[in-house]
Formats: structure tokens, C-alpha cells, sequence
């Protein structure tokens, strides 16, 4: 559904049809929607800032009810499909390459994860640009494997900065999971309002009784459901009476969503088990969560982020 349909803007249509067809011109139709919607806008707005409590913009009761989120995220995943050169990256939210790896650099990734501490962040110590000077196998599959190269093709982003994210947030992760742990990570949520990419090297399989990550495997769609969702969210946050079961997150631009919302979006989260030697990239728009496991498990993975400044660049 197009935001001008939901919002009612007869003027809005063509403009948002072009943006979405025209990818040469989509910054000019980018801004003409601005001006139909809104008159003039800070550039702040066009930034990956995602939070409600961050400064006067975004959580303004006014601008939200004129439909500033939605905006956002309606022209913000129109610039991601001018993009990507990985469209299942967005028509399917996930890309799994199974054997991804030569199995002697698979088998010394599983080694070297070993050497290191629980650590769900990436901290100084198991940062991968430092740690594949000493790491055979982590220095193959950081510099010198296709990660990076189908990590980039899915944002469809080749600039500096995303070369220097890449290097400064790819990470050995070695979660420990256990039941009923109270993990926020655990609640189903959207990361922010534009498509971005995490991604998750498994150098062991993770089966479904060990946490598998949980990731929204209908098909996804901008349609009212969703729409109304995202544009009630925003007007409760811009008032302060949204609900605080959702913990900080939720204000600060991660969106949870409860069981029976997913429900009433007619959105699916699904545990994604893999085999060893497993390469997950996926689209942290949609829903997603960390999962719960049937006993006290250790994950290991090559994990990362890309979270660009400038998500309506194309």
C-alpha cells in the first residue's frame, strides 16, 4: 500500500509511484513528497537517527500525525530496492548461504572462536580487524571470503563508510543463552526504519532447542495492517503513552512488537535453524529476536552491522 493511499493525499500519489519507478530522479521526488506532506523538513530527517527522545523532530506529536514515521519507512525501503543488488535480501528479509566456507577455513574458524570469553558486544578484544592478524581462518573469512562482498550487495552501499562499519563491527559473539534469562534481545522487534543488515557466520549448526535467531519469514509487505501499526506507535511515543512493557527500546526506535500484534499484522516469526558453515544476512527492518533455548547453550558466530548515516541515499 502507498503511504499516499493510507494518508488520503490525491498529490502525493505520482509522486511516490515516481519515486518508487524512477530511481535517477528519486532524491528530487524524495523531496517533492516532503513539501506535499510536510513543507519543509531539517535534514536530520533524512539521517538514520530512529529515536522518539532524541531532540524536537522525531518525536513531534504534529509531524508524526502527519505521517513523518511512515514517511520514513515507506521512502526509506523504496531507496533500499533502488539499491540492492540482492533483491530476496528484501523480498525475503534473509539470505542463507549454506557451505560457505572451504572446510580447513571452516574448521579453523570453529577452533579460534574457542579462544575467546562470553561476549554478545563487540568489545576492543574480539574485534575481527584486529583479531585476523593472529586467526587464520577468521583473517579468510573477514578479508579475503565473499562475506563482505554479499554483505555490501544487499544494502547495494560500497562507500567508505560502509567499508569502515564493516571493519569496526564484525565481531566474534559467543552468546550464552539460557531459558527464561529475561534477554530484551529476546522480544520480537524491528531494529530501526530502514533496511539495514546484521549478519551472522555459524561455524557450528544451531538446532531448534538452541536459541536459533527468530526472524519474520512472511513475506514482507507495506500494507494498512503494517502501516497502521507504525503510525499508531509513533503518535503514542510522541505522546508518551506508549506501552511500557516494551521497555527502552521501543522510545528508542526499535520497535517491539507483542505476540498478539504479530498476530493481528499477520506476521510470522520463525526460528531460523542452520547447518555449520552457515552465512545469515539479514534485513533488521523486519522482526526479529534473539531465541530462547530448552537448556544453557553457547552460540558462537562471526557476527556484524551496518547502519549507514544516510539510509535515502540511492
Amino acid at each position: 500500500m502507498l503511504i499516499s493511499e493510507y494518508l488520503n493525499n490525491k498529490k502525493l500519489k505520482p509522486v511516490e509511484q515516481a519515486a518508487i519507478e524512477d530511481k535517477e530522479n528519486f532524491e528530487t521526488h524524495l523531496r517533492a513528497a516532503e513539501q506535499i506532506l510536510f513543507g519543509s523538513l531539517p535534514p536530520v530527517v533524512y539521517s538514520n537517527v530512529k529515536k522518539f527522545n532524541k531532540g524536537p523532530v522525531f518525536g513531534n506529536q504534529q509531524l508524526n500525525r502527519q505521517g513523518l514515521h511512515i514517511f520514513r519507512y515507506a521512502f526509506a525501503t523504496y531507496a533500499a530496492k533502488h539499491r540492492t543488488k540482492v533483491p530476496e535480501f528484501l523480498t525475503n528479509g534473509h539470505v542463507r548461504l549454506e557451505n560457505f566456507l572451504p572446510d580447513e577455513h571452516h574448521k579453523r574458524v570453529q577452533q579460534e572462536c574457542m579462544k575467546y570469553p562470553i561476549a554478545i558486544s563487540k568489545e576492543g578484544f574480539n574485534n575481527c580487524n584486529n583479531e585476523s592478524k593472529t586467526n587464520p581462518g577468521i583473517d579468510f573469512l573477514f578479508n579475503h571470503s565473499e562475506m563482505k562482498e554479499k554483505i555490501l550487495d544487499c544494502i547495494g552501499i560500497y562507500t567508505g563508510e560502509a567499508q569502515a562499519l564493516y571493519n569496526q563491527n564484525t565481531f566474534i559473539q559467543r552468546v550464552e543463552n539460557a531459558p527464561n534469562d529475561n534477554d530484551e534481545q529476546k522480544d520480537i522487534h524491528s531494529d530501526i526504519f530502514f533496511p539495514a543488515v546484521k549478519w551472522w557466520y555459524f561455524p557450528d549448526s544451531v538446532e531448534l532447542g538452541q536459541g536459533p535467531f527468530r526472524f519474520q519469514t512472511s513475506k514482507p509487505v507495506i500494507d494498512q495492517k503494517l502501516l497502521d501499526w507504525l503510525y499508531n506507535e509513533s503518535i503514542k511515543l510522541s505522546i508518551g503513552k506508549w506501552d511500557r512493557t516494551k521497555l527502552r527500546g521501543h522510545i528508542e526506535g526499535s520497535l517491539r512488537a507483542t505476540d498478539n500484534e504479530l498476530q493481528q499484522l499477520g506476521i510470522t516469526v520463525s526460528p531460523i535453524t542452520v547447518k555449520a558453515n552457515t552465512l545469515v544476512i539479514a534485513n533488521v527492518q523486519l522482526f526479529h529476536g534473539r531465541g530462547d533455548t530448552t537448556q544453557p547453550h553457547t552460540r558462537n558466530a562471526i557476527h556484524g552491522s551496518i547502519r549507514v548515516k544516510h539510509p535515502f541515499v540511492v
